[in-house]
């Protein structure tokens, strides 16, 4: 949207500062934004809001993003259910034992979490409608994409968690979303000082859900359906399953039959 990208051009501009994109060599572009810290997908869209000004600007050049810009840093993370629970209570705050819980149970990405109002949950049937996620430190709503909306089941021990966590003013939660993570990093690091696959961040949180449910039975599209994402994305990104020579003989031999 055009608010979207003018707020992604603000950034891009606070963050070069006095560093002139009409003046400055390549290489003092790419140190500038080798040090930005930036969720994937926000760093993403402000790579191509960047290329857009050098390109305006008549530079001759633009900044690809490295193998290593492209994967999460949390790419293997997450948690159990007992791990859950140790989170959950030496959290300080109770929004963040609220979005715990939220974020393991749903399986939302953290944006959709803080993005959720009352108007989206119907608690007789128990369906939560995500249509909407808040912007990482913009404090402005984003429409989900039409293949990221979606209706998921709520399960009953969590229907109380969600109505307090809809009850929180909106205003606070705009405050909070981006801090979230910082105080989830810190907080999985403290309970789980000696397994860096413990340490987990707002993703991780989405890992988590994948790999709880699909123990639990629930197979890969209906994954898929619920976390508002591909059927690929899920297998090799959540669940980081492969092939193994015993698969495939085991494949092999089924379609034998």
């Amino acid at each position: 949207t055009t608010k979207q990208a003018k707020k992604q051009f603000e950034r891009i501009l606070k963050l070069y500062g006095s560093t002139s994109l009409t003046g400055a060599t390549k290489h003092e572009i790419r140190r500038v934004w080798e040090e930005f810290d930036c969720p994937h997908q926000g760093k993403v869209r402000l790579s191509t809001r960047l290329n857009a000004l050098l390109n305006y600007a008549e530079r001759g050049f633009t900044i690809k993003m490295k193998k290593r810009d492209r994967l999460f840093v949390d790419y293997k993370t997450y948690v159990e259910e007992q791990d859950l629970i140790i989170l959950v209570a030496m959290a300080g705050k109770n929004e963040d034992k609220l979005a715990l819980r939220i974020g393991f149970y749903l399986g939302l990405r953290n944006g959709e979490i803080f993005g959720l109002q009352k108007k989206d949950f119907e608690k007789k049937t128990r369906r939560l409608k995500v249509r909407r996620q808040l912007v990482a430190g913009e404090g402005y709503y984003d429409e989900c994409k039409a293949d990221s909306a979606r209706d998921i089941p709520v399960p009953k021990h969590l229907v109380s968690t969600l109505e307090e966590w809809l009850n929180i003013p909106i205003e606070k939660k705009k405050l909070n979303d981006k801090k979230f993570g910082r105080r989830l990093k810190d907080l999985s690091r403290r309970c789980f000082p000696d397994d860096e696959l413990k340490q987990i961040s707002p993703h991780g949180l989405r890992r988590s859900f994948a790999k709880h449910y699909y123990g639990k039975g629930v197979d890969i599209s209906g994954l898929a359906m619920l976390m508002g994402d591909k059927e690929e994305t899920v297998r090799n990104n959540y669940l980081g399953l492969k092939l193994t020579s015993g698969m495939f003989e085991s494949l092999k031999n089924q379609l034998e039959k």
